[in-house]
């Protein structure tokens, strides 16, 4: 063959594709919209047979999952963690568990939301900004951020433990919620405020500053709302003695520094000076057990204590228990308002206003509302009746409205 009859066969061959071919581009996020498959192949519509990010490799979605935006995912909303959100039934812009920058996190809603949410947002059904478990930079969670977090937070703040301006469950648009912060707090706060908090409200707190009833302005916010002083004593329902407080407030109150003391009648003796211990949770209970008596001696309280006080020994019939915020004994019968409570009974001419009745074996002292009331007498607020379980710091709690 002529070296010209070779020369216009290789150009013909380079013409048309004849005797040789060129290998296919490298599928590359730079040249590839979708994922790349096992044959090094380009998918530009991902389905739930080849899912995948840009350049990334194609992977097969399984069960019922679907390939939403290059992810697989349980559900149509949302999707795994990508730049913006992402992750199992995000919301708006993010959502999803392990989000990305924004949002993140399961059930997440217009900006953030998620558990263990990103920058603006995160947490458990998280609100517009941020709110939700685990919580990040503007919103957080369970005991949240500066300006709000929380379980269920509203607009800028909600969640329990809320933060400096908002915080609480159910919170309102700045503030609102169970453990208030200093502008707002309080279960179900309204606009600026509701509910606990320096500057108002309680439960159910409307308003655009302050509004409700009660909160953090009860006053005192911790109140012995049962006695009992026959314990142990012939034909007596219980075996032991007890003191049971009411916290009157939204947010939980520790006990360290208080005192439960017991007094003679006319309150010049306080030789029993009981140091507490632990905390009274938000609008709970606590239970000191007091002495066993000496005939009846095998039935215990049906209710667990809180606090066990072996030397607490309470008059049967008349005496004075006092809540003291100190752990100093008292030397006199207190003036109002100088100590949180003081409850005399029976005979005792120490007492708030005047005595409620005579206990016994099988009566005891209760506060009235479930623990809420306080007027400042004792023969008005407590009233001595059949004896009922006493509670603690697990029994159901009980809002206050105050006084």
């Amino acid at each position: 063959m002529s070296i010209r009859l070779s020369l216009a066969l290789s150009f013909l061959a380079l013409l048309f594709g004849v005797g040789c071919s060129t290998a296919p581009p490298r599928c590359l996020p730079s040249n590839c919209a979708g994922c790349c498959d096992t044959k090094g192949e380009c998918v530009i519509a991902p389905s739930i047979q080849a899912c995948g990010l840009r350049g990334s490799a194609c992977v097969l979605c399984s069960g019922a999952q679907l390939c939403i935006g290059g992810l697989c995912s349980g559900t149509a909303a949302g999707g795994g963690g990508g730049e913006t959100g992402g992750g199992t039934g995000g919301g708006g812009t993010g959502g999803g568990t392990g989000g990305g920058v924004t949002g993140g996190g399961t059930g997440g809603g217009a900006t953030g939301g998620g558990t263990g949410g990103g920058t603006t947002g995160g947490g458990t059904g998280g609100g517009v900004t941020g709110g939700g478990t685990g919580g990040g930079v503007t919103g957080g969670g369970t005991g949240g951020g500066a300006t709000g977090g929380g379980t269920g937070g509203g607009a800028t703040g909600g969640g329990t433990g809320g933060g400096a301006t908002g915080g609480g469950t159910g919170g309102g648009a700045t503030g609102g919620g169970t453990g208030g912060g200093a502008t707002g707090g309080g279960t179900g706060g309204g606009t600026t405020g509701g509910g606990g908090g320096s500057t108002g409200g309680g439960a159910g707190g409307g308003g655009s500053t302050g509004g409700g009833g009660g909160g953090l302005v009860c006053s005192p916010a911790l109140v012995i709302s049962a006695l009992y002083g026959g314990g142990g004593n012939t034909g007596a329902t219980y075996s032991y003695d007890f003191v049971e407080l009411k916290n009157r407030t939204s947010g939980p109150i520790d006990l360290t520094g208080w005192s439960v003391q017991y007094g003679a009648s006319a309150g010049t003796n306080w030789a029993l000076v009981i140091p507490l211990t632990g905390t009274v949770p938000a609008h709970g209970y606590f239970l000191l057990r007091g002495a066993i008596g000496a005939t009846v001696t095998n039935i215990p309280l049906p209710t667990a204590f809180d606090q066990d006080a072996p030397t607490l020994a309470i008059g049967q019939s008349n005496g004075v228990v006092a809540l003291v915020n100190s752990l100093n004994a008292l030397t006199a019968c207190p003036a109002a308002g100088t100590v949180a409570d003081f409850v005399g009974y029976g005979t005792a001419t120490c007492r708030e206003t005047a005595s409620t009745g005579a206990l016994s074996p099988t009566l005891a002292a209760y506060r009235a509302l479930n623990g809420c009331t306080d007027t400042n007498s004792n023969a008005a607020d407590l009233t001595a009746s059949p004896l009922v379980a006493p509670r603690n710091t697990s029994s159901a709690t009980s809002v206050c409205t105050c006084p």
